[in-house]
């Protein structure tokens, strides 16, 4: 009987051995399995023979997380394609004279088909005027005609003036390139001084109307207000903007303080100011701070290595916030519900600044900027179209931020005014939908009682 239970149980241990032996080739299989997975995804990060040894390995290079966007026309969207031009000047007619195979001369009219081409064709014109001074028979003064390319002494006509200002005042090219052009492209000689003094000679003339778009932009219920730095002769100084979306004022001061803002909008001006919590504006009563500048800001802070919590659920917090303000006006809520919007909004965002007792030298400078500025945060909410951000503001400016980093500013403040001026004309002219080549026709339109006889 002994042995019997012996044998019983060597039986048992062995068939458990077995089974135990059974599960460890299972895991063994599986763990070669993952191995030779690991090796083939470990050879695409070993360094290459051909691999420079500064550069970096495969691990370590950012990899775009971006799905890759399917290409064509996507369902329910219009295509994209050019418009064809209304004015056609001239038809050309297109026929082979003989077969290009065999050389056969007996050719017949098989299909017509059409398409449109755009050109440009590079003409120099020049013209003598002559300017004949006439005396009136009834009251014997003397009249003096004008060209229709101005009264100014230029050599240069009212198309030439317009391309030489463009090119320099909005495309914010420097001297040379624009010399090289018209040499290379005309075989027309113009100096970097002619094309300096054209500049000049043309914004003086256009100063009545620069002025005039500062008082249509006073006239608005807002505007949005931003300073950049530009030297003249090495020395410092400031171009301002003002911008209320349909018209726009560049202004050139040696100064960034309040006097620019007095002297421009007076000492209690009635407009909605959007700035970026610049001092100078505070002659404003009312105000909306630029919402984008916070919290770049506060995201700046939050991302860093050492960033505290408060700082991170503050960023989070005050982005949340402009969300949901930027939301409750859509539908264009009435008047009522925008202050009562407004109200809790402001109420939120000074509890949020109360709830964060572990104050950073971040958070310490960001709540002083806040609670001084508190009426200033939401009146986007209560007011009707009243933007959130300065970012029209800093789109004004940047050609002239490119401008500065390539001609490093402007010789002379004459050259530093015109660059205003020609910039203030013509962005307008943009913006009230007409072609640039007739932005100066104010100054060009002199045929009244003249009359022009070409020979």
């Amino acid at each position: 009987s002994v042995l019997q239970s012996n044998f019983e149980r060597v039986l048992q241990l062995n068939s458990e051995l077995r089974e135990e032996n059974k599960k460890l080739k299972e895991e063994v299989k599986e763990l070669k399995t993952k191995v030779f997975k690991l090796e083939k995804e470990l050879e695409k990060y070993k360094v290459k023979p051909n691999q420079p040894s500064g550069s970096k390995p495969d691990f370590e290079k950012e990899t775009s997380q971006k799905p890759k966007r399917k290409p064509g026309q996507k369902n329910g969207h219009n295509g994209q394609s050019r418009l064809s031009p209304n004015d056609i000047h001239r038809q050309v007619h297109y026929e082979p004279k003989s077969c290009e195979h065999c050389g056969s001369l007996n050719l017949k009219n098989l299909k017509t088909r059409s398409k449109i081409i755009t050109d440009l064709e590079f003409q120099v014109i020049n013209s003598k005027e002559y300017y004949h001074d006439m005396r009136c028979n009834f009251c014997g003064k003397i009249t003096s005609p004008q060209s229709i390319h101005g009264t100014s002494k230029s050599p240069f006509g009212k198309n030439l003036q317009s391309l030489i200002t463009y090119l320099r005042g909005v495309c914010g090219n420097t001297l040379r390139p624009v010399e090289n052009l018209f040499r290379d492209f005309f075989k027309l000689e113009i100096s970097d001084t002619s094309i300096s003094n054209n500049e000049i000679r043309l914004s003086k003339e256009s100063l009545e109307e620069y002025n005039h778009y500062l008082e249509l932009v006073k006239q608005g219920q807002f505007s949005h207000k931003d300073e950049t730095t530009y030297r003249i002769d090495g020395k410092l100084n400031w171009i301002w903007v003002y911008d209320s979306i349909d018209y726009v004022y560049y202004r050139l001061a040696d100064s960034r303080g309040m006097k620019v803002v007095n002297e421009d909008f007076g000492i209690k001006p009635e407009q909605i100011s959007i700035n970026d919590c610049y001092a100078g504006y505070n002659r404003f009563d009312k105000q909306q701070i630029c919402w984008a500048h916070l919290i770049r800001e506060a995201k700046a802070h939050a991302e860093k290595d050492n960033a505290s919590l408060n700082e991170k659920k503050f960023f989070k917090c005050l982005k949340e916030l402009h969300r949901s303000a930027c939301d409750c006006v859509i539908g264009d809520p009435p008047i009522e519900k925008r202050q009562c919007e407004r109200a809790k909004f402001e109420n939120e965002l000074a509890e949020l600044m109360l709830s964060l007792k572990e104050k950073t030298e971040f958070l310490e400078r960001m709540f002083n900027r806040l609670n001084d500025r508190l009426a200033h945060c939401f009146l986007f909410v209560e007011v009707k179209g009243l933007p959130s951000t300065n970012n029209q503001a800093e789109r004004s400016l940047r050609p002239f931020v490119i401008h500065r980093k390539a001609s490093f500013g402007s010789k002379s403040e004459d050259g530093g005014q015109a660059k205003v001026i020609l910039k203030t004309i013509y962005e307008n002219t943009k913006r009230r939908g007409e072609q640039l080549v007739y932005a100066f026709d104010f100054l060009f339109e002199n045929q009244k009682f003249v009359e022009i006889k070409t020979t």
